[in-house]
């Protein structure tokens, strides 16, 4: 999976609302967690480490427009 293709997933409402990166990062760990070989997903452990650094990036990526406060704001109430 790509991130183009990944797009096509997307409403397209919610594009702009989050992280691109943090979006593929998030549906490549899905992918893994179901994967037909149990061998090949990861325990949870793994996940938990996963699902903590995309919080922190899309933490990072929301102050990072904390100063346009027009497009906070609707970031706020987007969610």
């Amino acid at each position: 999976m790509s991130m183009s293709s990944m797009k096509d997933y997307i409403d397209p409402n919610m594009m702009n609302l989050y992280p691109h990166d943090c979006l593929f990062k998030l549906a490549m760990l899905a992918k893994q967690c179901v994967d037909e070989d149990p061998i090949l997903r990861p325990d949870m452990k793994q996940v938990v480490i996963s699902l903590s650094q995309i919080l922190c990036l899309s933490v990072e990526w929301e102050a990072t427009l904390a100063g346009n406060s027009q497009v906070f704001s609707g970031l706020v109430q987007g969610r």
